[in-house]
């Protein structure tokens, strides 16, 4: 959007467009987040701000942003020459470091910014005096509350250079002297003029008379100052001063700049103050979303799958070869409908394949695993890759990691193996292997297929699924498991490379996690499908990260008119088994939130994984770790479990669909189904520890406590007069074991009467209730809890 401008200040409005680095230069920015929230960067601080705290940045200050979806910040731009000359204080320095909730004074601040940005949209206040109190209201409350004096002093050695540039920011518009800046640094003049040189690669004197320069032009092309106003403005002293640098640097006046620079009368203001005024008034309304869907003009003659029934991350074949991991693996997919369960790790040293006789394969310790997936009426989903065993406590620490598998010296080798193992499993098992599922991945492999010079993914791509297909006719073929960046060049490149090989894949497999991470390798990396395990991870606070991705994935595959499926295997908030988010209800509206917001764009999630009994090592004594499964240890059922039920049961045909809720139904029309969440970003200091270094008992402070009230209003049900309203309801206080572990203290030493208590508290509230409607018309008033899920079901109660 445009800027508003004034002589004192200018005002704008900033989105996701316009990109994730903000930078003042001279100006003092106060920002307010009108809607949703964004994650700032400010001096290698994170900081989470919500809807309603503001923030500040001093001259020659820059933050990162992490913008949330639909996210907007108000943005007003203080002119530091006025600033500083009618506060009579030269050293302003703004800080505020908590949140509007955790202060009152940063509440009452805050009214006084939303004041003045209301009175700035009101166009009755043009031309009065509105809006010039409303901005000095608010400015002697910055001055009287936040102002930091002589923010500049002595320092550490490495960061001079900013400081240099922001104490000129500050005070470029008096008369100012390399031996003044050195003097605020401590430092000798030589000294500063050569840090100073190496960081802006100018001499002190021309950047600061560059500066003057330009904001003398900014301010002949925007405001209706004198001459003489501006000259002193900008800090050159006198008209004439600034007249003789003009004609000089840049060969003309500064009356005749501008005249050739028009000051254009800035026709969209109206538009602009409309666009504002609507903004601040749906602001008003983000606590409460009104939703009115007609059902009458939804067609019943469409059928749209909502949601498949997920894979199941199992682990490795080895895992699966206990009675523990079996009996919950059983559970989990007769509780949830599963039909795949995915497996790796089949080259293992443990499984025993290899035999003396050099090409002979001895498949007897993996036959009591697929027997196991045989008798239980199961598919399998195999990785095929050469993947080692492990689990990560944060984004830089291994529990545990073994790398301890065959080793293919050729790829006659490699392919005689893949050969012999599909001539067993086809003779074992005969057609139960023809919904079978063999994944050639490469980007959590460990290993490459086979050794040799020359060796190219390529080819071991093309030669293995041209033997899968040759021996097995039917047998789908995924892969190949590549991690989804935000690089979409990256993405577009690897997806490019797949679909032109001579192979194309059933079904395209890809992993993601929401961490901004580096390739060391570079392109060399990308041609050879190598690991990604020696790649740096970094948190991302966006919690719709994967759906971007996704999203940005569907229009890659659209581009290169892909027909076949696309699985999400890998994915979740965090890679961590040491995490107790793992075991919170924010897992549970996180994996709402992205399964509703990406159902379009991906045909089959995976569970990322089946049990805390994959992850459980000599570190583990407690009921819940951290760990990503969605059974704890002893089998109690998470918080995520609960969301997978409820998404499993959503009607076949999507009415309405929205970031926090799905409605649904099916084609009979005997009910309507309805999920809600209210999934929650965790606030800025889970980002500033490990992911392992919180306690169970801090995980609930790391969230808002703020609801989401949603209305939801329903037109042309067609129950009759009499609905019954059946509702499940996940959060805190039910349905979450972490939360009921806390009330008993965390305790190590629990009996199996206590596992059981824990089991039998561990489920969702239910209610129900009958009501009576008239004109077939139908109203919801939900309050969600924060991380809550809420399951709605509509039934006619005649």
């Amino acid at each position: 959007m445009k800027q508003s401008m004034s002589s004192e200040y200018t005002t704008e409005i900033l989105t996701k467009e316009n990109g994730n680095t903000i930078s003042s230069r001279e100006d003092y920015f106060v920002l307010y987040i009108v809607r949703g929230s964004v994650s700032i960067t400010l001096q290698g601080q994170l900081h989470r701000c919500e809807k309603g705290d503001f923030f500040f940045l001093n001259p020659s200050e820059s933050a990162q942003l992490n913008w949330q979806k639909e996210s907007v910040i108000l943005n007003l731009k203080i002119d530091s020459g006025i600033l500083h000359t009618k506060s009579g204080i030269q050293d302003i320095f703004f800080s505020a470091h908590k949140t509007v909730s955790e202060n009152k004074k940063l509440s009452h601040t805050a009214e006084l910014i939303k004041g003045f940005w209301a009175v700035r949209a009101d166009s009755n206040s043009k031309g009065g005096f509105g809006e010039t109190g409303a901005y000095y209201t608010l400015l002697d409350d910055l001055i009287k509350h936040y102002v930091v004096k002589n923010p500049i002093s002595k320092g550490s050695l490495d960061d001079y250079g900013s400081k240099m540039l922001r104490y000129i920011h500050m005070n470029f518009r008096n008369h100012i002297s390399l031996d003044e800046v050195a003097d605020s640094l401590y430092i000798s003049t030589p000294t500063a003029s050569r840090v100073f040189y190496d960081t802006t690669g100018v001499k002190f004197g021309d950047y600061v008379r560059t500066l003057r320069l330009n904001k003398a032009k900014q301010l002949l092309e925007t405001t209706g100052d004198t001459i003489t106003e501006i000259a002193l403005n900008v800090g050159f002293g006198s008209p004439s001063a600034m007249n003789k640098l003009f004609l000089k640097y840049i060969g003309t006046t500064p009356s005749e700049y501008r005249n050739a620079h028009p000051m254009k009368p800035d026709k969209s203001e109206a538009e602009n103050d409309e666009a504002l005024s609507t903004l601040l008034e749906s602001s008003e309304d983000d606590e409460d979303h009104e939703l009115t869907v007609n059902l009458s003009n939804v067609s019943r003659n469409t059928k749209l799958v909502t949601y498949q029934p997920p894979i199941l991350n199992v682990g490795t074949l080895k895992s699966l070869s206990s009675a523990q991991m079996q009996k919950q693996v059983t559970y989990i997919t007769d509780s949830l409908g599963i039909k795949y369960v995915r497996l790796w790790g089949m080259f293992a040293n443990d499984l025993h394949l290899q035999t003396e006789n050099k090409g002979v394969y001895n498949f007897s310790f993996m036959d009591e695993i697929l027997d196991y997936i045989v008798d239980h009426d199961l598919n399998l989903f195999l990785d095929i890759g050469l993947r080692g065993d492990g689990a990560r406590a944060n984004e830089s620490t291994m529990v545990f990691e073994e790398q301890n598998f065959l080793i293919f010296h050729s790829k006659e080798e490699w392919l005689h193996m893949v050969e012999s193992f599909l001539d067993h499993i086809r003779y074992r098992y005969d057609r139960a292997v023809s919904n079978w599922v063999i994944e050639v991945s490469f980007f959590l492999n460990n290993a490459p297929y086979y050794e040799g010079t020359g060796y190219s993914a390529v080819d071991a791509w093309n030669e293995t699924v041209a033997m899968i297909r040759r021996k097995i006719p039917g047998m789908k073929v995924a892969g190949p498991g590549m991690p989804l960046v935000n690089d979409k060049d990256l993405n577009k490149m690897w997806v490019e490379h797949l679909l032109t090989a001579d192979e194309k894949p059933d079904y395209i497999t890809c992993i993601s996690f929401p961490y901004n991470d580096s390739i060391k390798d570079g392109d060399e990396r990308i041609e050879s499908y190598r690991t990604v395990g020696d790649r740096e991870f970094h948190r991302s606070s966006n919690t719709l990260e994967i759906v971007d991705r996704i999203k940005g994935l569907t229009e890659i595959l659209r581009a290169n008119n892909y027909l076949g499926k696309c699985i999400i295997t890998d994915w979740n908030y965090s890679i961590s088994s040491r995490n107790y988010l793992q075991d919170s209800t924010f897992r549970a509206a996180y994996t709402a939130q992205c399964i509703i917001n990406s159902m379009d764009d991906v045909d089959v999630f995976g569970i990322f994984y089946a049990s805390d009994l994959l992850s459980a090592y000599s570190d583990t004594r407690s009921l819940l770790q951290g760990s990503a499964g969605i059974l704890s240890r002893d089998g109690i059922e998470k918080p995520v479990f609960h969301a997978f039920r409820f998404l499993g049961q959503l009607g076949k045909q999507v009415f309405f669909k929205t970031d926090n809720c799905i409605i649904t139904g099916n084609n009979d029309g005997s009910e309507i189904k309805i999920l809600l969440h209210n999934c929650q970003s965790p606030e800025a200091d889970y980002y500033l520890l490990s992911e392992d270094a919180f306690k169970p008992t801090e995980v609930s402070q790391m969230f808002s406590s703020k609801p989401l009230i949603l209305k939801i209003k329903l037109e042309g049900v067609a129950f009759g007069d009499k609905v019954q309203i059946h509702q499940n309801i996940l959060n805190e206080d039910h349905g979450s074991v972490l939360h009921h572990w806390i009330q008993m203290g965390c305790s190590h030493n629990l009996s199996r009467e206590d596992l059981q208590y824990l089991k039998n508290v561990s489920i969702p509230e239910t209610l129900i209730e009958e009501i009576t409607i008239e004109n077939s018309s139908l109203e919801l008033n939900v309050e969600l809890k924060p991380n809550e899920v809420r399951q709605i079901c509509l039934r006619g109660a005649n």
